[in-house]
């Protein structure tokens, strides 16, 4: 009897082992080019599959490109049996690695926190370049533009040694090793070490786009200050409206903290510098007016604001607040309140960051509507407008799905005052049901 015991175990336990040598995740062909057809399966067999008896599954692959953000593609899939599969072309001429992780709902499967990935290979066999250099990033940061990795620094660091010798001229991988350089000991021999290095590929990386402010911090932080300011005098000389100069001449005015004086700096900026992008102006004019509500020169904040028309929605919603502090100011804040709002009113998808997906720019777009509303509604609490505040918090609470405690407990309060008591009492049944209440929503 023990012995049949002893091998209906062992069969068992070979089944067990069997089961788990099968991967979740396959990505093929194992060494992907730009180019070719790749081929994406969920296998929900395995115990550690997340998603067993699922209706749908999603696909979500992102693509890492050199010289630019990466690109998240999401692909529907095909079940036959416990095989989900969904099948894609690598257009993009520049990818350098994949990561995969898959959605089914709300949840995500991403190998416990640990991304599956596959490097992409160029038509003479070799790996390409930037490909160490995104894995090196995450596994450094455990985290790759949305898609987890298991944190190991010496790993990391391993993948940027690689891309270095493969690529010596590629800029990355020497600015990650420095890095690392520095968290591994802030001594004299370190710095004599970095302080080599430095003067050995300045000539080749000082053209790069960053490679000047780069020295110049490096060159900092060895102690030479008479390299890293000649370093920055000449290249501000021979190139005045280079890239070096618009980014000193950006960090100038994050460094400015009186409004005024930002404001002319942003006006001379902007002669030098006509070209330059809306996602390093604007910025700049929002840090403008919360100089000003800082300040509490609420007025020069809207002011500003006014003439100076760029989405601002976060910035609207604080002017809204500080003005709903104020007595007598309560007209002020409804107009700020709703000019927060009409930011949001519209989203354009073709702002989307390539990294994000559909959903969660819509979520953060929801995320970032809902505060508005929130603030909206406190100013007509104040006016005394009860049922179009009732219909603000109505808004948001659809929006956050019933999920932001906040939301929840404002949006009971705006009920009563409408005088909807039934409603109430329900909407705070269900947020208590869910464990999604304050202490005193649930006093309520």
């Amino acid at each position: 009897m023990k012995k049949y015991l002893a091998i209906i175990l062992c069969f068992v336990c070979s089944a067990a082992l069997a089961q788990e040598s099968i991967s979740v995740c396959t990505i093929s062909p194992d060494k992907p080019k730009a180019g070719d057809k790749i081929v994406i399966t969920y296998n929900s067999s395995p115990m550690k599959a997340t998603f067993k008896n699922v209706p749908s599954i999603k696909a979500q692959l992102l693509i890492g490109r050199d010289g630019d953000s990466p690109l998240l593609v999401e692909l529907p899939m095909t079940k036959d049996g416990y095989s989900w599969t969904s099948t894609t072309t690598l257009a993009e001429k520049k990818a350098n690695i994949l990561f995969v992780q898959f959605k089914a709902g709300d949840k995500t499967d991403d190998n416990s926190g640990d991304a599956w990935s596959a490097m992409v290979y160029g038509t003479d066999g070799k790996v390409m370049q930037g490909a160490h250099v995104s894995l090196a990033s995450a596994l450094l940061n455990g985290n790759y533009y949305g898609f987890a990795k298991t944190k190991d620094a010496e790993a990391g660091k391993q993948e940027a040694l690689k891309e270095k010798e493969l690529f010596p001229g590629n800029f990355e991988p020497y600015k990650i090793l420095w890095n690392l350089a520095t968290k591994a000991g802030n001594n004299a021999s370190v710095k004599a070490e970095l302080r080599k290095e430095l003067d050995e590929v300045m000539p080749r990386f000082r053209s790069e786009k960053s490679g000047v402010y780069t020295f110049v911090l490096w060159y900092k932080y060895v102690g030479d200050t008479v390299t890293a300011n000649k370093l920055h005098d000449d290249e501000l000389m021979v190139n005045p409206k280079g890239a070096y100069a618009e980014s000193e001449g950006l960090r100038a005015m994050m460094d400015e903290s009186d409004p005024d004086k930002r404001i002319a700096m942003l006006e001379k900026y902007n002669k030098d510098f006509p070209d330059s992008k809306p996602m390093y102006i604007e910025p700049i004019k929002a840090g403008i007016a919360r100089g000003y509500i800082s300040k509490k020169e609420y007025d020069k904040a809207a002011d500003y604001l006014d003439k100076n028309i760029f989405p601002a929605p976060n910035t609207c919603n604080s002017l809204s607040k500080a003005y709903l502090g104020l007595d007598g100011q309560v007209d002020k804040a409804i107009y700020w309140a709703k000019k927060a709002i009409s930011f949001t009113d519209n989203l354009d998808m073709a702002k989307k960051p390539s990294y994000e997906s559909d959903d969660d720019y819509r979520d953060n777009n929801n995320g970032t509507r809902s505060a508005m509303l929130d603030t909206y509604y406190k100013c007509l609490v104040k006016k005394g407008d009860y049922p179009t505040a009732e219909k603000s918090m109505e808004d948001a609470y659809a929006l956050t799905k019933g999920e932001d405690v906040d939301i929840n407990t404002d949006y009971v309060d705006a009920l009563v005052k409408a005088e909807k008591y039934d409603k109430a009492g329900q909407v705070a049944s269900d947020c208590i049901k869910k464990g999604n209440s304050a202490d005193d929503l649930i006093a309520a």
